[in-house]
C-alpha cells in the first residue's frame, strides 16, 4: 500500500462536540459528510475524469449520493465516468478507504499509529 499511488481525503468528526451549537445526528449527518469530502476530493484530483465509489450503505441513497457527486463535479469541473455504491469486500479502492477510516479513527481513540504508513498520501484532511 505504501508504494501505490493514490491521495486521500478525509474528516474527522467530533459530532458530541461541534462547533455549532446545533449539533447534527443520523443521516443528517451523514449526507453533510458526503458532501464535504465529495467536494473536497473532486476539488483536489490531479485528473479531469473520474470513478467516484461509495461503500453500500443504508445512511444515504444511491440517487441522493449520484445527486451530490453531479453538483460537486459541475462546481469541480470533473467528468463523471461512474458514480455508484459498491461492496468494499470486491472492490479494492474501497478496502483502502476502509483501512483510512479504521486508522483514522484509532489514531483519535486510541493513538494508534497505523495511518503513517500512508500519511504521505493524504492530500487534505479536516476536522469539524
Amino acid at each position: 500500500m505504501g508504494r501505490c499511488r493514490f491521495g486521500i481525503v478525509y474528516s474527522v468528526i467530533k459530532k458530541n462536540k461541534p462547533l455549532s451549537d446545533a449539533p447534527v445526528y443520523g443521516n443528517e449527518l451523514y449526507d453533510r459528510m458526503v458532501c464535504q469530502v465529495v467536494d473536497d476530493a473532486l476539488s483536489h484530483l490531479g485528473c479531469r475524469d473520474v470513478k467516484v465509489y461509495l461503500d453500500n450503505n443504508r445512511f444515504i441513497s444511491t440517487e441522493r449520493f449520484r445527486e451530490i457527486v453531479r453538483e460537486s463535479s459541475v462546481r469541480s469541473g470533473v467528468n463523471l465516468l461512474e458514480v455508484r455504491k459498491r461492496d468494499s469486500k470486491s472492490t479494492p479502492c474501497l478496502q483502502l478507504v476502509d483501512f483510512v477510516a479504521g486508522s483514522v479513527r484509532a489514531k483519535y481513540e486510541r493513538g494508534d499509529t497505523k495511518l503513517s504508513i500512508i500519511e504521505d498520501k493524504i492530500s487534505f484532511a479536516r476536522r469539524l
